[in-house]
Formats: C-alpha cells, structure tokens, sequence
C-alpha cells in the first residue's frame, strides 16, 4: 500500500474533502500538522546510529507523495503563554521543527514542494521572474521598493498599492501584513526610513483568477469582484 503525507491540520476542510476522493485500499494517509504535535507529542533523534521522528511514539518515514497544505501557526501558544514575544519564538520554534522534520523524511515525490513554496514568496523574485517572461498579454504594474517618501511621491501622483516585501505575521492577535491602498497625499504621514516597501500602481480589476496545476494538469477559477461600472 502506497503511502500520502498531509502536512495540515485534521480540522482542514479542504484536506477532508481530497481525502474524500482517495481510495483508502490502494494509499494509506497521515495527516500531521501543529494541533497533533501538540495534543500527541513528538520526538526527533539523531545519533550515530539514528535518525527518527516520532509522533506519539509511532515512527514517521517513507512516503510517496507529501502534499504540504496548511499547518496552523498562530493561536497555539498564546494558550500558556501571554508573553507576546515569548509566545512568537513558540511558534517559529515549531513552524522550523515541523519543516525541519518533513525536509528529512524520505519522500519520493512533492505535490508542492515547501523549500520552493518559500523561494517563491519573495515578492522581488517574483517579480523578477515575471519581467523575464512578460509578453503582450502579460504586463507588470509600475512597481517601485524604496525606503524614501520623497521617492514614492515622484513615481506616483494619486492612488497606489504599498505591500511589504515578504508575505508574514506580526504577532498573535493583529495577524497578517496585507496590501494597502495608499494615496501619494498620506506619504508625508509615514516614516520609511526604517523599513522598506514595495509600491505598485493601482488598477481597478473586474476579476481575479487563480490557477492551480499538479502535474501537467490545471484548474482554472475566476472570481467576479465588479469593482468598476462596466459600461
């Protein structure tokens, strides 16, 4: 019997439903993710002789497909811990030790490899990539990362997106950095100096699409978002 890793939680309603459509006589599924850490315990050992991760004393090794969907990070340690910042080197101590574990696991083929997942968050990279291969039906918005107002102020004269570099949290409760819409007028309000931002021009969007491939196979779906009058 083949053997399919899912690195998330057992709560996943996306990982129940693909779960849904395996056949449980030909694969057999473990689903690890930080609420089983924590609710079972886990060890790693490494020795002259030893390289194991345990879950609940049950060795984990050996699959043939690993999909890494989506382990929870965030609401776990402030549970016992209400130091905010001890609270944070909680959960990047066991976000590193799940990926650390995973990466060393012998796995003979990735849905979504994780080390790629990350090179790919790289706002930077992204673009970059995007620039080698944009074509007529592919263009990148006016895109500037500075740390100098005055800077923002010369390459924009009204609305425009600020994003930061890199995809993350800040901090249990406030949660996630997210894209915002800034009007040049504001700039004068913000302090850069400290910590650089990407800046893209703003354009008004019908819809968005999002493309998920495995393999050579894709799904396309399209979100309608009217957020202009079509005429």
């Amino acid at each position: 019997m083949k053997k399919i890793l899912i690195v998330s939680e057992e709560y996943d309603l996306h990982v129940k439903k693909v779960i849904s459509f395996i056949d449980k006589y030909s694969w057999s599924i473990d689903v690890i993710g930080i609420e089983k850490l924590e609710k079972e315990g886990y060890i790693e050992i490494f020795n002259n002789t030893e390289n194991s991760f345990y879950i609940n004393k049950r060795k984990i090794k050996n699959y043939d497909i690993c999909w890494w969907r989506k382990p929870q990070y965030l609401d776990r340690s402030e549970k016992y811990l209400k130091n905010v910042n001890l609270s944070n080197i909680a959960e990047v101590e066991k976000k590193n030790f799940l990926l650390g574990s995973i990466l060393n696991i012998s796995i003979k083929k990735w849905v979504n490899n994780i080390l790629d997942i990350q090179n790919a968050s790289y706002k930077i990279n992204q673009l970059k990539v995007l620039n080698s291969i944009q074509n007529n039906s592919l263009s990148i918005p006016k895109t500037i990362i500075t740390n100098r107002n005055e800077i923002i102020s010369q390459y924009f004269k009204n609305k425009f997106i600020m994003k930061s570099i890199r995809s993350q949290n800040f901090g249990l409760e406030e949660g996630l950095i997210k894209s915002t819409l800034t009007h040049v007028e504001d700039i004068s309000k913000i302090n850069l100096n400290f910590s650089p931002v990407i800046c893209q021009e703003f354009i008004d969007k019908v819809s968005d699409i999002r493309v998920t491939i495995v393999g050579k196979k894709y799904l396309v779906q399209r979100y309608i978002l009217y957020l202009k009058k079509q005429k």
